[in-house]
Formats: structure tokens, sequence, C-alpha cells
């Protein structure tokens, strides 16, 4: 018999357990929750367990086939906003694009001899647009140029520790956490008041992209039960809408709240 897929792990129905080990610690209380690999605390007539996660993922219990609505109002900014759109980001480079009859000696007017220049917020500042409306969502003053400017060179390959640290207002901090999973990770994070920092492909130039998932309505069992706030944009935007799956899952965690269930530090 094969394996199901239930978002964060695989279950064998076969075996009747998960074929790896569950994040959620347990409860104290609850002796039945200590196990690593049952499934629903070992009462599946009576629950079930669609995150692979926990029977219980935070807000009540969520059974198979309920509904969620959940939104986060994350305060929308656009890396295309004229207030800073045109700063530089970092030490960032972005190839140049010009006419050929513009051209002189083949290189476009204003550009090195890479055909590069001076890559600017509405460039390649997608992630730190992204990171920003995060940190204001936690309470933070500061827009996109104000976390530029904190940020200097480390803008351009975000760090991703400085970002909390040193540009938050003391707002957020980072933990390096393995995140496993797709959309049970989702949902773990909204139901505890988690934005997700995810990277995705352009829908106008097919590059690298990142966004801000901050609402599910539906089951959420597909990307298209999730929306995005696109800092290219400041829209909100359907996940299956996006030319490849998101990948690489990002949470800046709140100042002073610990993550609960807690997920696995990476060495």
């Amino acid at each position: 018999m094969g394996l199901l897929y239930l978002r964060a792990r695989y279950y064998s129905p076969e075996a009747g357990r998960f074929v790896s080990r569950d994040l959620f610690p347990g409860e104290s209380r609850r002796p039945e929750t200590w196990h690593k690999y049952t499934y629903a605390a070992n009462q599946p007539t009576l629950l079930t367990d669609p995150t692979g996660m926990d029977e219980d993922p935070g807000q009540g219990c969520y059974y198979y086939g309920m509904p969620l609505h959940i939104r986060l109002n994350i305060p929308p900014y656009s890396q295309l906003d004229s207030a800073w759109a045109d700063d530089d980001l970092g030490t960032c480079r972005v190839d140049c694009t010009c006419r050929d009859e513009e051209k002189v000696n083949n290189i476009c007017p204003g550009c090195d001899e890479s055909n590069q220049e001076q890559a600017k917020i509405r460039h390649s500042g997608c992630l730190l647009t992204s990171a920003s409306m995060v940190f204001a969502y936690y309470g933070s003053s500061k827009d996109p140029g104000d976390v530029n400017d904190c940020m200097g060179n480390a803008a351009c390959e975000w760090d991703w520790e400085k970002g909390a640290k040193d540009c938050s207002e003391g707002k957020a901090y980072w933990i390096q956490y393995n995140l496993p999973g797709r959309h049970g990770l989702l949902i773990w994070a909204l139901t505890n008041d988690y934005p997700v920092i995810v990277k995705t492909t352009s829908l106008t130039t097919g590059d690298e992209h990142w966004i801000v998932v901050y609402e599910v309505n539906g089951m959420g069992l597909s990307d298209s039960d999730y929306w995005a706030l696109d800092p290219a944009g400041k829209v909100g935007r359907k996940l299956n809408r996006y030319r490849t799956p998101w990948y690489n899952p990002k949470i800046y965690f709140p100042s002073g709240k610990i993550p609960i269930p807690p997920l696995p530090a990476l060495p």
C-alpha cells in the first residue's frame, strides 16, 4: 500500500503510522501526544491530522474537510513606491536594458563593460520589501527605504539575521529553522500569527521573486487556498497564480514570542 501525503509528513495506512517524526513535542498532560509517529493522538476514529503535525494546529480542532479562514493584516509595501524605488540596493548589480541603436561599442549608456548597472529597490528589492512588511506587521515603523539604509550592503544578498537584529526596531528575531512540508507549514504559521516569506517566480520577468503569504481561505489543501502580498505591485494574489510552486519558506518571529510548537533548529 502506498503512502499518503499529509503536507508536513507522509502517512502509511498499512502501518497506521507516520514515516517521520512529529515536530510537535506533545503536551505534558496528554501522554498520547508524546509519541512521534502515531496518527491523530491514536484516535483515528474521532480525530484527523490533516497537517501531519498535530490534530489541533492552534485555533481549535481542525478536522479534515473543515474550511479555514485566517487573514493577517500585513501593511502593504511596494518596491515600486517612488519614495524608495530608485534607492541603491547595496552592491547588487542588474543587467542593463537598452536598444541596439543606443549602444556605444556594444555597451548600453551608463553601464559598465559587462552591461550591468547598480541595482535599485525597484529592480531587486522584493525580499527587502517583503521583510519590511513583516517587520511592520510586528510593530516596526521602518519602511523599505529605512530598512534599506539600515542594511547597507547586506540588503543585496539579504542577511536574515541582521535584518531582524538591527533593522526591525527590536520587533522581530531570526532563528534558522528547518521548515518542512508545504501547506501544513503555512497553516501552522498563520494560525500562530506568523507571516511566511516564500520564493517563487515573477509574473512579469520570470526571475526569482519573494512574496509574503498572509491568508488562507478554504480547506488549505492547495495553493489556490492561500493569498500572498506581492511587493512588485502591493497587491494580494493567490499562490496558484505564480509560474512555479513556492519554495524556500522563511519565517521571522515576533520578539517576545517563542514559536509553539517549536521547530527543530538547524546546526
